[in-house]
C-alpha cells in the first residue's frame, strides 16, 4: 500500500464491524475529508477475512473479526491488528471503540504515534441496563483508565463529554459530526411517501430496545386519538420488528425495512411533516440531522444529545412520554418550522467536522 508524500497518515481502527449504519457515514465521510485535506487515511476494520480495497474514503484494511448480534463482526484477536498496524506505519492513530481497543492507546505511545479515542458512546448509559452494576462508578472507573491512556478524547456532544467531565479529564475535545447538505435537503423529497393522511410521520432507527422505536408507534396512536389524520413511515430494521407490527395493528403504519441509500433516506424525511427521534442516549444523532437538513422539524426526548442538536421552531424535546411527543408533533405543524429546521443543519456541515478532527490529531 502506497502513501502520500505529504499529510499524515491516519490509520482509524474499529472494533465493531456494522451493516450499514450512522457510524459507516460518519468513518465515510471523515475519511473523504482526510482526503481532501491531503492526508492519508486507512480504516482497519473487523470482517469475515482478512483483506484490503479502495474507495472514495481511502484504504480499507480488514483483520478477522468474530460474528457478533446484529449482523456485526467484532476484533477478537490482538496479534493480527497488531500485525496491521505495524504495517501501516500511523502518523496518527485514531481509535474508534471505547469498549474493546483501549490497549492501543498503550501500543501507540510505546510505538511513538499520537493516538485518540473516539467516544461515541455514553458507558454509564450502556452499564445502566445492567441491573446489579453500579453504572456511573463503573463507567468512571473505565473513562479514567481510558483518559490515561490516550491523548486525546473526542467527543461529539456535550452530553458525551459529560461522563469525562465528572472525572475531570483533561484530554477531552467537542467535535459535532456533521450532515451532507446537499444529498439532505428540502428538495430530495419523494412524495409517494405521503400516501392520503394529511401529517406524515417519519422515524429512521434502528430497531432495537435501547432506540425505543415502540414510542413512535404509540405516539402516532395518540394523535389519532386525539383526531389528527396521521400515518407513520417506520425506516429500520432489527429484533423488535415483530412486535412493532402487532403493537401497529389497526393503525397507519407502514415498515419500510433498511434503507440502502441516503438518497432514500433523504426522500422519505424530505416528505414527512415531523420526524420522529426516540433514543434516549445517543451520543450525537446522525439521523435527527439529516432531518433538519431536510427542512422537517424533529421531536426528541428531553435526554441525551438530541436535544442539543434543535433550536427554536426546528424541533422540540419533550419527556419521554406519547402524550407529550404528540403535543409537540402538533405545535410543528407550522409551515415556518422547514427553514428553522434547514437553517439549524446548516450550521453542521461535515467540513467543520473534518477540520476538528485534524485539528485533534495535530494538538499534543
Amino acid at each position: 500500500m502506497s502513501r502520500g508524500a505529504d499529510g499524515m497518515r491516519i490509520v482509524r481502527v474499529v472494533g465493531f464491524g456494522m451493516p450499514a449504519t450512522g457510524e459507516d457515514t460518519v468513518l465515510e465521510e471523515l475519511g473523504r475529508g482526510y482526503l481532501a485535506a491531503g492526508h492519508d487515511p486507512v480504516l482497519v476494520r473487523p470482517g469475515p477475512e482478512p483483506g484490503r480495497s479502495h474507495a472514495g474514503s481511502g484504504w480499507c484494511c480488514t483483520v478477522p473479526g468474530l460474528p457478533y448480534p446484529g449482523g456485526r463482526r467484532m476484533v477478537a484477536y490482538r496479534r493480527p491488528l497488531l500485525r496491521v498496524l505495524e504495517d501501516l506505519a500511523a502518523d496518527r492513530l485514531e481509535v474508534c471503540d471505547q469498549l474493546t481497543l483501549g490497549y492501543l492507546g498503550p501500543w501507540a505511545r510505546a510505538n511513538g504515534v499520537p493516538a485518540l479515542l473516539v467516544a461515541r458512546r455514553r458507558l454509564d448509559a450502556l452499564l445502566r441496563t445492567s441491573p446489579w452494576l453500579p453504572a456511573e462508578r463503573a463507567a468512571d472507573a473505565w473513562n479514567r483508565r481510558l483518559s490515561r491512556r490516550f491523548d486525546k478524547i473526542v467527543v461529539a456532544s456535550r452530553y458525551g463529554a459529560a461522563e469525562f467531565q465528572r472525572i475531570a479529564a483533561r484530554n477531552v475535545v467537542r467535535v459535532p459530526f456533521g450532515v451532507d447538505l446537499s444529498v439532505f435537503h428540502p428538495g430530495a423529497a419523494d412524495q409517494r411517501w405521503r400516501g392520503t393522511a394529511d401529517v406524515l410521520l417519519a422515524t429512521v432507527t434502528g430497531l432495537y430496545p435501547g432506540k425505543r422505536p415502540m414510542l413512535a408507534v404509540r405516539t402516532l396512536a395518540e394523535l389519532r386519538r386525539a383526531g389528527v389524520d396521521a400515518r407513520l413511515v417506520v425506516a429500520g430494521d432489527g429484533p423488535l420488528l415483530g412486535r412493532l407490527r402487532q403493537a401497529a395493528e389497526g393503525l397507519p403504519v407502514s415498515f419500510a425495512g433498511h434503507l440502502s441509500s441516503r438518497a432514500e433516506v433523504a426522500g422519505l424525511l424530505a416528505a414527512a411533516d415531523v420526524a420522529l427521534a426516540t433514543a434516549p442516549a445517543q451520543t450525537f444523532g446522525l439521523a435527527t440531522l439529516e432531518a433538519l437538513a431536510c427542512g422537517t422539524p424533529v421531536v426528541t426526548p428531553d435526554e441525551g444529545a438530541l436535544p442539543e442538536l434543535l433550536a427554536t421552531g426546528a424541533g422540540r424535546a419533550v419527556p419521554a412520554e406519547p402524550a407529550e411527543l404528540a403535543r409537540a408533533v402538533c405545535d410543528l405543524l407550522d409551515p415556518r418550522a422547514g427553514a428553522a429546521a434547514r437553517a439549524r443543519a446548516e450550521l453542521f456541515p461535515w467540513a467543520a467536522a473534518v477540520t476538528g478532527m485534524l485539528r485533534a490529531h495535530a494538538a499534543r
